[in-house]
């Protein structure tokens, strides 16, 4: 069976299958960055001279930030990689996707390190 084919109109179900595959890849790439974010956030503390009592607040609440734009990001990725699948587009936009998705933690430590230089 050629997963290409289909028996009726829209993509087959193999396809489908694809899309859920990669999009937990793309949560998993996420949930990676989200790590990455939440130290980001606590180092940025030290570089802003934050008051250190009031870190546990600050990171709680990065964790729910965090965790809510992680969540909501990974239910429109699924969304948006069903409608690139319909359209046949699919390949670019998860291409794109992961392609930001490594590159917004690179941009993060840059800019920590830009901040740094100045300290």
């Amino acid at each position: 069976m050629n997963p290409v084919d289909t028996d009726g109109p829209g993509p087959s179900v193999w396809m489908r299958v694809l899309v859920g595959i990669l999009t937990l890849i793309t949560a998993g790439i996420g949930l990676v960055s989200w790590f990455f974010f939440r130290t980001y956030i606590l180092r940025l503390f030290l570089v802003l001279d934050v008051d250190p009592w009031s870190w546990r607040w600050w990171d709680s609440l990065g964790i729910v930030l965090l965790t809510m734009i992680w969540l909501i990001f990974v239910y429109l990725s699924a969304y948006f990689y069903q409608k690139a699948l319909e359209k046949g587009r699919f390949w670019r936009l998860f291409g794109a996707v992961t392609m930001t998705q490594c590159l917004l933690p690179a941009l993060a430590e840059l800019s920590l390190r830009i901040v740094t230089l100045g300290t």
